[in-house]
């Protein structure tokens, strides 16, 4: 299960923080998880700084529950944000209901990538073992869609 986490630090003078560990995936009846694998646009995690004027694409990777293999539809996933301002913690939550479990094409097997972190391939039949073989959830235009837009440290505290 793919998050796209979008940090916009646009109207704070001090840098903010996300500590990528902090992100939990929630279900009803499965328990939360941190994310197996996450990269971002600025910095490196598992914590990364956006500074003032400047925005950060940090993706989050979870892995479905072994018995959620084979699904074709999600009920619900909850996904629990977190991030430090300069005035302290920022918290709160963003639901997704109904999400479409699409399942990698046929290009997707046995890729070969060289990105900034060196080569890296993916192979389905791994699939009990690592979360890259699991599922893909995608939104689409007729999908429900969360958008959180932090844009002032003046939101719920923990």
């Amino acid at each position: 299960m793919h998050v796209r986490l979008v940090a916009d630090n646009v109207d704070d003078s001090a840098p903010w923080q996300v500590d990528t560990r902090q992100q939990m995936g929630r279900m009803d009846g499965y328990g939360q998880s941190r994310s197996a694998y996450t990269s971002s646009s600025i910095g490196q995690p598992p914590v990364v700084t956006i500074d003032p004027g400047t925005s950060a694409l940090i993706d989050l990777y979870y892995p479905l529950p072994s018995s959620m293999q084979r699904v074709t539809r999600v009920a619900q996933f909850d996904f629990l944000w977190r991030l430090t301002t300069g005035e302290g913690a920022v918290a709160d939550r963003a639901a997704f209901r109904d999400v479409r479990v699409e399942a990698p094409g046929a290009s997707d097997y046995y890729a070969w990538d060289m990105g900034w972190w060196g080569p890296s391939w993916f192979d389905p039949l791994w699939a009990e073992e690592a979360f890259l073989g699991a599922p893909v959830i995608r939104g689409s235009v007729s999908e429900q869609t969360s958008v959180i837009n932090v844009a002032a440290p003046t939101a719920r505290r923990p």
